[in-house]
């Protein structure tokens, strides 16, 4: 596969969280649980979609321009977007 259609496919991937995330999640979205399973941290919608996208846009950024050695780096941290995306949607439906 190409290097220019896997980017845009983990930026089509990332899209998606973001769409689900504006579609399904409450206006206040919880990003943190405590030890005793309450919620810790509760953000506005916005800041809880936002960070996840911003960790795989930061990850893919870093595999298609920053050279050979970081793809596999980004690779992982576009990833660690796509789980914390996953939680987030998990934890507050």
């Amino acid at each position: 596969m190409g290097e220019k259609r896997t980017t845009l496919i983990l930026l089509a991937v990332t899209l998606v969280f973001v769409v689900l995330g504006i579609l399904l999640l409450p206006a206040q979205v919880v990003i943190q649980v405590g030890s005793d399973g309450q919620p810790s941290s509760i953000v506005p919608k916005a800041v809880g979609i936002l960070i996840p996208a911003g960790i795989s846009v930061f990850g893919v950024c870093m595999r298609y321009f920053a050279g050979e050695a970081y793809k596999r780096k980004g690779f992982i941290t576009t990833i660690v977007g796509f789980v914390a995306a996953i939680l987030c949607l998990i934890f507050n439906l």
